[in-house]
């Protein structure tokens, strides 16, 4: 009975070992090359401001085509006492180098307004670009410029051009 067991046991274990080896990460010769595999993540972030009801909420979806290229698709809601204004570019970011990147790209800008009719509003259609910085994995920061490019009447928090400076940290 013993000796089952302990065959049973030493069968089980080399079973474990052996599927353990074959999905161990295999050796690449210094010659070859890694293929890069296309990615996708999401990020996301939303808070309220304390003292008040307004609430901000934004979302990424980053489609990495290669280590220096990708796509995304961003959104952004946010309610203010007037108006909510909904953002949604797409953006096109190439690296430069390790730690710069240039983007462009289009974004569509709508706001409702609540003291009026509580509808919303044409969409704003912009272009964006910019330059972005990446001081280290948790901090990046970003020039952009945004200019309006329909005859669509902007809200009162949107801008039809605006160049914008920001900091982004995460944790």
């Amino acid at each position: 009975m013993e000796i089952r067991l302990l065959k049973r046991t030493l069968l089980a274990g080399l079973i474990l070992i052996g599927t353990n080896a074959f999905t161990q990460e295999q050796d690449i010769a210094k010659d070859s090359t890694r293929v890069f595999k296309p990615t996708v993540t999401l990020t996301d972030f939303a808070h309220k401001t304390f003292g008040s009801w307004e609430q901000h909420s934004d979302f990424t979806i980053k489609y990495s085509l290669d280590p220096q290229l990708s796509l995304e698709l961003q959104g952004f809601f946010d309610t203010y006492i007037f108006e909510d204004v909904f953002k949604a570019p797409i953006i096109g970011r190439k690296y430069i180098s390790k730690k710069w990147n240039v983007f462009s790209g289009m974004e569509v800008e709508a706001s409702r307004q609540l003291l009026k009719n509580n509808s919303w509003t044409s969409p704003m259609l912009k272009t964006k670009n910019g330059l972005g910085y990446d001081i280290n994995t948790n901090f990046q920061l970003q020039l952009s410029h945004d200019m309006q490019f329909n005859n669509a009447r902007p809200g009162a928090y949107s801008f039809p051009k605006l160049l914008s400076f920001r900091g982004k940290l995460k944790f």
